[in-house]
């Protein structure tokens, strides 16, 4: 693929970063005000639980697909087929684990129904991913930020409704929830007319699919863990109200990291395709990946150092100060984290992820 290709994917992902944008912080605004650092907490506490199943059930597949399929756009029937049997068994065994285990640990009452509800979200998502890694695998990478899009302000929308009315936890995650089922369709129509020439699959498939996935989701496992495993942490030491401070200070200090995901994104599937045919070019782009990301997350770390106390002062009151010293603290990770996000990337792609694992 050229690189206007590449330049294109990169627009769009932009573009449709910036859309969701002006109602993702109105929601991050309007949602601590109406829950209230409790309701805030509990919704938190539900969607972080649930991230470490939605992390089994990815075993890593996305990247698998991506990159063997950039390298041979052949195999794309036989492994997004294969992939999505695979995520919706996975996604049910998964959901009946989850339930499981959250009774097992004394979650009942509102905190349980809301972990049902995320899983939901979970299944829907699971399978969202493979056919988003198809068409990432063949660069078809504009329609999907699209499509994103349009599930953000479906989701945002159903939840601003929610939180103007009934307030209801339920059918606030349930919002978000549902709203992944609209890229899900719509990202498998336009994957349909691709999917030729299916044959039955071989017993071989998912197989391939879990072991050639497990060192990317090693990777995977090792940041969301690192990243989330504090959420719980923090909830069984200090309660509802500390973990709403701390993911609201989380989620500001984390917006500069939108550039990481995109340019990861958009260069993966290149990467792949010249890791082993020309090496020269391959650097050359990894190179090009850490300026960018270095260019946005530096500025926007120190940004929201030196904003912080005026912006929750000015959005939230006195509710949720402690935030403040949350922000400063977690600002210097973001650019870390970007420069070490691409290069990992960049290792996943030249199928050397034991380097960046061990």
């Amino acid at each position: 693929m050229s690189m206007s290709v590449l330049k294109r994917n990169i627009l769009f992902l932009l573009v449709s970063q910036g859309a969701t944008w002006l109602v993702t912080i109105f929601l991050l605004i309007l949602a601590p005000r109406k829950l209230g650092s409790d309701g805030f907490g509990r919704a938190q506490f539900a969607m972080a639980f649930v991230g470490f199943f939605n992390l089994i059930g990815s075993l890593g597949t996305y990247q698998y697909i991506v990159k063997n399929v950039a390298r041979d756009p052949a195999e794309l029937a036989r492994l997004v087929i294969s992939a999505l049997q695979l995520k919706l068994v996975m996604g049910f065994v998964l959901s009946g684990v989850a339930v499981g285990t959250a009774w097992a640990f004394g979650y009942g009452g509102e905190v349980l129904t809301l972990i049902a509800i995320g899983l939901v979200g979970m299944m829907l998502s699971l399978l969202n991913e493979m056919t988003m890694a198809g068409l990432a695998g063949l660069e078809l990478i504009a329609g999907s930020a699209v499509w994103q899009t349009v599930q953000v302000y479906v989701a945002s929308i159903l939840g601003i409704v929610v939180l103007l009315t009934t307030r209801s936890l339920n059918a606030y995650l349930a919002a978000f929830s549902l709203a992944t089922a609209v890229p899900l369709v719509a990202n498998f129509r336009r994957l349909r007319p691709h999917l030729h020439h299916v044959a039955r699959r071989s017993p071989g498939t998912w197989k391939a699919l879990i072991f050639g996935g497990i060192p990317m989701f090693a990777l995977a496992a090792l940041s969301l863990l690192y990243s989330t495993i504090d959420i719980p942490i923090v909830e069984a030491i200090s309660g509802e109200d500390v973990v709403g401070w701390y993911s609201l200070a989380y989620r500001w200090v984390g917006m500069p990291i939108f550039i990481t995901t995109i340019v990861v994104t958009a260069f993966l599937p290149q990467l792949s395709a010249l890791a082993t045919v020309a090496p020269e070019k391959f650097c050359a782009l990894t190179n090009r990946a850490l300026k960018l990301v270095i260019a946005i997350t530096i500025p926007g770390a120190v940004g929201v150092v030196l904003i912080s106390s005026d912006l929750i002062d000015l959005l939230y009151g006195p509710t949720f100060e402690q935030s403040v010293v949350l922000m400063r603290l977690l600002a210097p990770w973001v650019p870390l984290v970007a420069i070490n996000t691409v290069l990992g990337t960049a290792l996943v792609a030249s199928d050397r992820h034991h380097r960046y694992i061990w």
